[in-house]
């Protein structure tokens, strides 16, 4: 008994280990991630494949490594790297359902990896404290190392005993299945029950996994097809150039543009005075991260309308002659299909391609666009992204006139009721508003003496806004609360006179800009859009918000009169704001909401969430 009791206690203690943390990070990851329980069987499945191979390895080591002291040591830097990667891992999903309420995908870890230096100083880390976290790190795992090699090694003494032949080749024999098993998760990974290492190796299949991203209904692709076939492109239209410039995470709030105390973008506005500037005031992304709500700007649709591959704003320019160029800061490459979702252009760079940059930092897009050739008289279109109002975009001392400023990434990760307005963190942002307004300003600046701004029409707006601390949130892709969906809209016409000036009170979305570009351009759009031009004046029931779980609409049939309901479906949670007398959403009227109009929007709001699930 005593020698079975000596190799099961041990035994036991790793299984403990093993299955103890995969439990407290599932745990987290279900509550976050909204997926049901069959995401923890199927990542418990594939953990037990890891821990096999493991055991196996082991097996292995202890039967062929001469000596006691050398297949100890393999055998503690092996479970030691594991585990410490493991930990590492699951940081990083939490880190990132909690930051975009996505998992992490294999692309973003190497692409951060290799801008390591520069991520820690974006999220206020001097060398010297990342230094001294390496270190810690490094001083950590050797411990562990240490550690482990004084465990009784229950694998050692079956591999010496006197089993010690068959079980080497057993062990072996394991491992070739372990292979085996682990090349069929990869063909066919079970990311579509929401397993996070699926999701992070496959991201197509995250973005099939993600029912707010792209549609996959058959009826949706057929009715694209059809558009596509029977879109006749215009034999006269005005070839003005087209300039899209998208801030990330930028409030209309926090822009002087728009009444804020502090002047934070002079230069914008100046530029507004050379050019007629129509400003429009009521502006909500469709919904609060970047993928959807770019998504939602190029292809005038909602995205539970969207088909796989849709008829898209850069599509529709191109059936006329213009050449789409993209020139965008941050990561679009490796985040979450966007580069594909964007469609065929003419030109692209993001942050991924630069050298000698920061992903995040904008002078990699004013670089890019100093390099461009002068105008060659061709219909052109230019969609710029910057990154300088992002809690992860590189800050310059140059924009650094709001003191004390200090980022607020370190609360972006937690949420919760102890969380308020900071004036470092207000500082922190204006800061990056005061920093977009410089940015704007030298590419406008650039463009015009290429030639650019000759007859062009200029739209600068955000692909959505930014907690500050209300509602006990930092950062963005976490609710539909107002702070995390308005964004700005500004429309700037230079050399020629707007026809059908737009109207500046008007309730509108994300899916209305490319619609109201084709309109300023004299060009139809496809039939399959349902955002509507600025230029037109519609009446409209809805517009319709959704982040993840939550779905939401703001009602306009009452006039001046907005509500704001939305629920969330993974906590069943509802809530309604009357805008116009608490824009703040302090007051959640769903109770007071009379029946049959709380019927009609829940009527509403199903018919989406089906919508978004095919």
């Amino acid at each position: 008994m005593k020698p079975a009791r000596a190799l099961l206690l041990p035994l036991v203690f790793e299984a403990l280990v093993w299955y103890g943390i995969a439990a407290a990070f599932l745990f987290g990851y279900l509550e976050r991630s909204g997926t049901s329980f069959g995401a923890a069987l199927a990542h418990l499945e594939l953990l037990t494949l890891v821990v096999a191979g493991i055991v196996c390895l082991r097996f292995v080591i202890w039967r062929w490594v001469p000596g006691e002291r050398a297949p100890r040591w393999i055998c503690a830097f092996l479970l030691s790297w594991v585990l410490a990667l493991l930990l590492i891992y699951y940081a990083l999903v939490l880190i990132s359902l909690q930051s975009w309420g996505r998992v992490i995908t294999w692309n973003l870890i190497s692409t951060y990896s290799a801008q390591g230096l520069d991520f820690a100083a974006a999220l206020g880390y001097s060398p010297a404290a990342l230094a001294a976290a390496a270190a810690a790190l490094l001083a950590a795992l050797i411990g562990l190392m240490a550690l482990v090699t004084i465990w009784p090694d229950w694998t050692a003494a079956l591999a010496r005993g006197k089993r010690a032949r068959a079980v080497a080749f057993v062990a072996l024999g394991g491992l070739v299945l372990v292979v085996l098993r682990l090349h069929g998760f990869a063909m066919d990974p079970p990311a579509r029950a929401g397993e996070p290492i699926s999701l992070t190796f496959f991201p197509e299949r995250a973005l099939q996994f993600r029912g707010n991203q792209t549609g996959d209904s058959p009826l949706r692709e057929q009715a694209e097809n059809a558009a596509r076939s029977a879109y006749a492109p215009s034999a006269t239209f005005h070839r003005r150039k087209v300039i899209l410039i998208v801030a990330d995470a930028l409030r209309p709030d926090r822009m002087g543009a728009y009444g804020h105390a502090r002047k934070t973008t002079p230069l914008i506005e100046r530029w507004g005075e050379q050019g007629a500037m129509r400003k429009f005031d009521r502006v909500w992304a469709a919904c609060a991260e970047s993928a959807c709500g770019l998504m939602a700007i190029a292809n005038g649709r909602y995205l539970h309308e969207l088909p796989r591959r849709s008829f898209s704003l850069p599509e529709a320019l191109r059936r006329h002659g213009y050449a789409v160029h993209m020139i965008l800061g941050g990561d679009h490459t490796n985040f979450y299909g966007l580069r594909e979702a964007y469609g065929e252009v003419d030109s692209y760079f993001d942050g991924a391609s630069a050298a000698g940059h920061y992903m995040n930092d904008d002078a990699l897009v004013v670089e890019r666009t100093a390099a461009l050739p002068e105008w060659n008289g061709l219909p052109v279109m230019f969609h710029f992204h910057l990154m300088s109002t992002h809690e992860l975009g590189a800050r310059h001392p140059e924009s650094l006139r709001h003191l004390p400023s200090a980022t607020y990434v370190g609360k972006v990760l937690r949420r919760g009721r102890s969380l308020a307005p900071e004036e470092h963190a207000f500082n922190f942002y204006d800061n990056g508003v005061i920093q977009l307004d410089l940015t704007v300003d030298r590419i406008l600046q650039l463009l015009r003496r290429k030639g650019y701004l000759r007859e062009a029409l200029v739209v600068i707006t955000a692909d959505h806004g930014e907690g500050l601390g209300e509602h006990g949130t930092y950062g963005h892709a976490k609710s539909l609360h107002e702070v995390e969906l308005r964004v700005p809209l500004l429309l700037l016409s230079f050399g020629y006179r707007p026809g059908a000036p737009a109207e500046p009170a008007a309730a509108a979305s994300q899916i209305d800009i490319a619609p109201t570009i084709l309109a300023e351009l004299g060009i139809p759009r496809p039939t399959t859009w349902t955002g509507q031009p600025l230029q037109e004046r519609r009446s409209r029931d809805v517009l319709y918000l959704q982040e993840e779980g939550q779905f939401g609409l703001l009602d306009l049939r009452d006039g001046g009169c907005v509500w704001k309901y939305w629920t969330d479906l993974r906590t069943g949670e509802e809530f309604a704001y009357e805008l116009a007398a608490d824009p703040q959403e302090a007051n959640n009227l769903v109770r007071s909401v009379p029946a049959e109009r709380h019927r009609d929007w829940r009527k509403r709001i199903s018919v989406v969430a089906v919508a978004a699930a095919r």
